[in-house]
């Protein structure tokens, strides 16, 4: 199953804060009347109304002309709110200096939101980047009870972003986090036990806190719920990864989309299903995900549910070749090599092979198993009977099954 490889950026997004509806349900309306009185809570949530277009169009000269008139009056909320303004350069000039001296403004007189967006601040923008203010502002805001500061702290100690990887640290500030609410903590969390990361791997455990952060939304926590829960051989326990996938994939998660995929054409966890199996892969291609583009065409090359159509299948393989898919890149190599739907064609066919088997990333197999081939031949190159042993070894490496054939033909 593919899973979400969390190595827990703290760049998933740019800020973690986000502004918030306009609060307490009040209408634009009241709140212009309270605001007008000189009630800063009132601007604040005017102001977020013009943010917002909540009963009013959206606006947001007006809405930092309110943040203004309340942080004029020492609200620290509003700070925060102008220091996003320019951080996102809504309405005005993108300015992170601006929103840096804004959110030190709030931060000083207690905002704990604005502590752990000048902690994301400091730990990711380029021009402002000092990983010990960093530190010192997640830290900040963690003792004052922000649960997104306690998961960046937990994510910093986890890959060793701007300090020393330290997987204990980890662990106690996801905890610290995943008590106070925070599903991407408990998500972390999850991962950290599915993988036996710095603890002992306990598959319960991490389906326990998978299943904390879906249920509160968390749609990557859906799909790493779902693939451990498809690994149990229980058929209720199937039953129900099936419906995770379905409700990520719903939500737009392309893993559980390409998840589908996989289980409905294999036919091991549910009845095979290519029609279902299609869908899934079509949903995923049409938010450019290359494993599905080959997969799509691969059910064009073999007629699997469709009508087979080779030119169909080639169209797919090579958009999934354009986006550095290396199985389709070798796919095509094999239609050059072979002379199937292409002209027999050595040299193109050496040409993309070897690129395919010579990327650091996840090479193919296939892929040095023809390349051996070709060097053993002289096809498409000279002839180079050590490189064809070379990668011959390699393709048996990477568990290509033809490679092992051959090898003991030859030996």
């Amino acid at each position: 199953m593919k899973k979400i490889n969390m190595k827990n950026l703290l760049l998933l997004f740019l800020f973690i804060t986000s502004v918030p509806c306009c609060a307490f349900g009040q209408k634009a309306d009241e709140l212009f009347v309270k605001a007008q009185s000189g009630d800063p809570e009132a601007m604040v949530d005017l102001g977020l109304c013009y943010c917002m277009g909540e009963g009013v169009d959206i606006n947001y000269t007006k809405a930092m002309e309110w943040f203004s008139k309340a942080a004029a009056k020492g609200s620290a909320n509003a700070m925060h709110k102008i220091g996003l303004l320019y951080a996102h350069g809504d309405g005005i000039t993108q300015d992170y200096h601006k929103a840096e001296q804004w959110w030190l403004n709030a931060a000083e007189k207690g905002n704990c939101v604005a502590m752990c967006d000048l902690g994301i601040l400091y730990a990711s923008n380029d021009s402002l980047k000092d990983n010990s203010k960093a530190q010192k502002w997640f830290e900040e805001s963690a003792k004052n009870g922000n649960a997104n500061a306690m998961y960046c702290l937990g994510a910093r100690y986890e890959i060793g972003d701007g300090v020393s990887r330290d997987y204990n640290k980890a662990i106690e500030w996801y905890k610290k986090a995943a008590n106070s609410g925070n599903e991407r903590a408990m998500n972390n969390l999850g991962t950290m036990y599915a993988k036996g990361i710095g603890l002992q791997k306990d598959s319960l455990q991490a389906c326990k806190l998978y299943e904390m952060a879906a249920k509160s939304g968390h749609v990557i926590a859906m799909n790493n719920l779902a693939c451990e829960l498809i690994k149990n051989t229980r058929v209720e326990y199937r039953n129900q990864a099936i419906d995770w996938f379905i409700k990520a994939a719903e939500k737009g998660n392309v893993n559980s989309m390409i998840n589908l995929g996989v289980i409905y054409e294999r036919g091991q966890e549910v009845e095979k299903d290519y029609a279902k199996a299609l869908k899934w892969y079509k949903e995923a291609a049409d938010n450019g995900n290359e494993q599905a583009l080959y997969s799509i065409g691969i059910f064009y090359e073999n007629g699997y549910g469709v009508e087979a159509n080779l030119s169909k299948a080639v169209e797919y393989f090579e958009q999934a070749h354009l986006q550095d898919y290396l199985p389709a890149t070798a796919k095509l190599g094999q239609m050059y090599y072979d002379g199937v739907f292409f002209q027999q064609d050595y040299q193109k066919a050496f040409d993309l092979f070897y690129r395919a088997a010579n990327r650091h990333y996840n090479p193919s197999g296939d892929a040095m198993n023809y390349l051996s081939s070709c060097y053993r031949y002289g096809l498409g190159t000279e002839k180079n009977l050590k490189l064809a042993e070379w990668y011959l070894e390699k393709a048996q490496l990477f568990g290509n099954d033809d490679a092992n054939r051959i090898k003991s033909l030859i030996e």
